[in-house]
């Protein structure tokens, strides 16, 4: 049975008088990939707010559905003081080997940098901790001493996923509607979104009905301006705005 509740987000806050058509993702229903022991996806009854809350290699939580000329947003944060590592996003999940990655580290540590990455994997076993991993090509980085995430906050994110572009956006804290990545003229294909950690514990994916939704157009879209902390009271929602005028199409398997 489908789960999933669809609504029309009214994009008032942008000053426009349109709407799109928005899809609430029910985590209950998203499946969890890598090695069993490396994560602990714990999700709400509710289905709209998940936990990771072992520390250990490369685990996902991946939706069933795939999907092209979509925009994606939420809230993630990390709600522990404890270790300084990856929080990240999966999009164009087709198999193990092929999909891409976004992550976010807080710290420095040998060779893995504080900032953020987007790859494109192309293998099976795969070690992220290096700077450029074997195995994966290294899109776009932005590195530094002011790009981390900080411990106990919550930050909206943004993922614009076309067949010809990928945007990715943050706000909270230090990053005001701040795009991070704008990468074009691409060749993707319908694949399937989820959520990473890697070395890091408490990581929630969370909010209420709007959340985590899927709006249908491309590009990038302005993000709320507000700073979050965790804990958040449970009527603290995420508006999901749409850009107006872009046709769209969505792919799910059969």
């Amino acid at each position: 049975m489908n789960l999933k509740l669809r609504h029309l987000v009214a994009i008032a806050a942008l000053g426009l008088s349109s709407a799109a058509n928005a899809e609430f993702l029910d985590y209950n229903t998203w499946e969890q990939l890598g090695s069993a022991a490396n994560g602990d996806w714990q999700v709400s009854e509710d289905g709209l707010s998940v936990i990771q809350t072992i520390n250990g290699n490369p685990t996902y939580l991946v939706s069933q559905e795939s999907f092209i000329d979509t925009q994606f947003s939420g809230v993630f944060g990390v709600e522990t003081s404890n270790d300084d590592d990856w929080l990240g996003l999966v999009f164009g999940y087709t198999a193990s080997d092929s999909y891409y990655l976004f992550d976010w580290k807080q710290g420095n540590q040998s060779s893995a940098l504080e900032g953020f990455r987007l790859m494109k994997v192309n293998t099976a076993s795969t070690s992220f901790w290096a700077e450029n991993p074997v195995g994966v090509e290294v899109l776009a980085s932005s590195y530094g001493n002011d790009l981390g995430w900080d411990d106990n906050r919550e930050y909206q994110y943004s993922v614009g996923y076309t067949t010809n572009e990928i945007t990715v956006s943050i706000n909270g804290g230090a990053f005001d509607n701040q795009e991070i990545f704008n990468l074009n003229e691409m060749n993707n294909e319908a694949g399937r979104f989820g959520f990473y950690n890697l070395s890091q514990s408490e990581v929630r994916y969370r909010g209420n009905e709007s959340e985590l939704c899927t709006i249908d157009c491309g590009g990038s879209v302005a993000l709320q301006n507000m700073e979050a902390q965790v804990p958040v009271p449970a009527s603290f929602g995420l508006l999901c705005l749409g850009l107006v005028g872009l046709s769209a199409r969505r792919n799910k398997p059969i």
